[in-house]
């Protein structure tokens, strides 16, 4: 953890090396908003960091557009 790595996009990859190294690749989202997870790649994590256990679901939340927000710092109000 902690570690600098470089990043390099081909096509639809997303390509991750550590050291001059690959060490994964992603295909890359096809839409705003969207998570993409690997398992294997926690695969060899400790179980403090295991990605396989249950979590809770991510809260759903409105998607705005940012003019709403350009709206609301020059003193507008939000409707609805």
């Amino acid at each position: 953890m902690h570690q600098t790595v470089e990043l390099q996009e081909r096509g639809d990859l997303i390509s991750i090396y550590h050291q001059g190294v690959l060490i994964a690749t992603h295909r890359k989202a096809e839409s705003k908003h969207q998570v993409i997870i690997d398992m294997e790649h926690y695969w060899g994590l400790s179980n403090k960091h295991d990605a396989t256990k249950k979590t809770a679901p991510l809260p759903e939340v409105e998607v705005r557009s940012l003019d709403v927000y350009a709206s609301l710092a020059e003193g507008g109000v939000l409707v609805g």
